[in-house]
């Protein structure tokens, strides 16, 4: 009689999660969107509900690899196997035209109609805004806000890492938020670093969304306007995208 096969080890999470790299045809930009996407422990394309997720874009003069170098893996890691998280996923796309106006680049436009719906379809991702954040660097922070508070709610949450400038005009976001109706804006937080030398036009719009009363975090750290910034404060900022997500 033969043995009996051994059982299947059961994961643990503390095995930490995984990088990979993938990439889509995208009409809007005229070239191939490309993505960094983070896995967490014990990953399965079969989950019992669906992974909440986060968006992470870059800044200007960078790619998605900034996240990659400074740690994202590792910190969310650390939060899953803590109890601090739920297992989630992280999508890091590229802009490769991030010299352009914002009002003439089409970035926006492939995260939302082309990204969006592509990762939905290949990974077990949440459909449903309360388990979707998005955040950004600089640049990346613009594109974050927009996301966030253009057109259909899509993110739950949203952070503004070092804004450089506000991404509305008082008039346009009034217009927004209108448009909202009966919809909440998503949890925002925005913060920046004291010697940040574009903290004026963070603080500007921090200003404006509180005389419009619109409910957010804002923090000012010691720190400029520099990768060592982002990086010293990065966990905190991904156990705050996650913090209303159910921990299993």
């Amino acid at each position: 009689m033969g043995a009996e096969p051994l059982p299947t080890p059961a994961c643990s999470l503390s095995t930490g999660g995984r990088l990979e790299q993938a990439s889509l045809p995208s009409e809007r930009i005229g070239k191939p969107l490309e993505y960094w996407v983070y896995l967490p422990p014990c990953y399965t394309e079969t989950p019992a509900q669906p992974y909440p997720w986060l968006m992470l874009l870059h800044g200007q003069s960078m790619d998605a690899q900034v996240w990659v170098r400074m740690g994202v893996q590792a910190r969310a890691d650390e939060l899953i196997a803590g109890g601090k998280a739920p297992p989630f996923v992280i999508i890091l796309p590229t802009e490769a035209y991030y010299l352009q106006d914002m009002s003439e680049a089409r970035f926006g436009e492939a995260v939302r109609q082309e990204l969006l719906p592509a990762v939905q379809a290949r990974y077990p991702l949440c459909a449903q805004p309360e388990c979707r954040a998005v955040g950004g660097l600089s640049r990346g922070a613009l594109w974050a806000l927009r996301l966030a508070l253009e057109g259909e709610p899509t993110f739950g949450a949203v952070g503004g890492h070092s804004l450089p400038n506000s991404p509305f005009s008082p008039s346009k976001l009034r217009a927004l938020l209108a448009a909202r109706s009966p919809q909440l804006p998503p949890r925002i937080w925005l913060d920046s670093g004291d010697l940040d030398r574009y903290l004026r036009g963070a603080k500007q719009f921090h200003e404006l969304l509180t005389q419009l009363n619109v409910a957010h975090t804002w923090t000012v750290n010691e720190g400029a306007h520099e990768e060592a910034y982002w990086q010293a404060h990065l966990g905190e900022y991904l156990q705050w995208y996650a913090q209303d997500w159910p921990i299993p």
